[in-house]
């Protein structure tokens, strides 16, 4: 998965949960003092995360998360990257 798309989707994720417009959402924006993010914010999308993904972003590492691009990173770097199968002949 190439990044803009992980971008995308993590944008889409926090959007949905804050009622926002997804190109509302940029990198460099902090998910407190830019977007509002509260508790159960900062729960609900690392739930989605993790299940859209499917990675496990602890509860340790969610909270030292302070912008959309420490998510997007977390996401690139723990997302298993599966090679093109090659074709048997």
């Amino acid at each position: 998965m190439e990044r803009a798309e992980i971008v995308k989707q993590v944008a889409f994720i926090i959007a949905e949960q804050l009622a926002k417009k997804e190109d509302e959402i940029k990198e460099e924006q902090k998910l407190v003092a830019d977007l509002g993010f509260d508790e159960l914010d900062a729960i609900e999308v690392q739930f989605a995360i993790e299940e859209v993904f499917n990675i496990e972003l602890t509860d340790e590492i969610a909270e030292k998360m302070e912008t959309v691009k420490d998510l997007v990173d977390f996401v690139e770097k723990n997302i298993v990257k599966v090679e093109p199968t090659k074709e048997v002949k």
